[in-house]
């Protein structure tokens, strides 16, 4: 694999696909850091829309998942039978009530009306609390190590591309890398396609996700896919098992 195959379909993706990652929040932020709710909506959404990202399904209204302190005053089952009113899977509760403790453990603020948390000034820096939530990440149960990058991605601001199924379909087809290749070297790839190009690493993780709900699924699209173009002569690589 060379850059200038990262380069063509970077200019390939854009032209069928466009370039924009929508609103987004600053995540890195000053001391004061951003929206606490608006960063808690993010974490939330990615847990709801992690097996599916051609319909995204937004958080509900006036529902208590929009808040993370009301969460994590839930139990997993509280969590389920909420989730299961709104119609959605309840196999997520036991992620989002992990997610909503380890949120009150390493990011929340305290309370500037209660007396008992002591003078606010004690407070951690949003970058410290930023930087703390995501070493912990790895730590939480039911969080898959993709989803934790998406969360470290799209609500912390870190640097990093989540190493998703997809993203493994398209590279591995074009002959880009293998399936038994090191963590490290997807993310190293992956991360010096966005240096190289000047990408946005969320817009890479967004491109690679259409790419897998479009056309390279578990049975390959080519002839219709944007980076056709790019496939060795003899056509896609197979995967193992699909």
């Amino acid at each position: 694999m060379s850059l200038a195959d990262l380069e063509h379909a970077a200019i390939l993706l854009r032209d069928h696909l466009g370039a924009d990652t929508g609103s987004a929040i600053d995540c890195r932020g000053d001391s004061t850091g951003p929206d606490m709710t608006s960063v808690w909506t993010i974490v939330v959404e990615l847990v709801l829309n992690r097996r599916s990202r051609s319909t995204q399904t937004p958080v509900p209204e006036n529902s208590p998942l929009s808040e993370a302190a009301a969460c994590s005053k839930l139990s997993t089952l509280e969590l389920a039978a909420l989730l299961e009113k709104s119609r959605l899977s309840t196999r997520l509760a036991a992620p989002l009530a992990a997610l909503a403790r380890w949120w009150a453990d390493t990011v929340s603020v305290p309370d500037p009306d209660d007396a008992s948390v002591g003078d606010r000034r004690d407070q951690l820096p949003w970058e410290v609390r930023r930087k703390r939530a995501s070493r912990s990440l790895e730590t939480v149960r039911g969080v898959s190590r993709e989803l934790g990058e998406r969360i470290r991605l799209f609500a912390l601001g870190e640097p990093v591309v989540p190493v998703s199924r997809a993203a493994q379909r398209v590279f591995c087809r074009h002959g880009w890398l293998d399936l038994q290749s090191e963590y490290d070297d997807w993310q190293s790839t992956l991360s010096r396609w966005a240096e190289s190009c000047d990408l946005d690493r969320r817009q890479i993780t967004l491109w690679l996700d259409e790419l897998g709900s479009r056309w390279c699924g578990p049975k390959p699209k080519c002839d219709e896919c944007p980076l056709n173009d790019l496939l060795p002569r003899g056509g896609p690589y197979e995967l193992n098992g699909e």
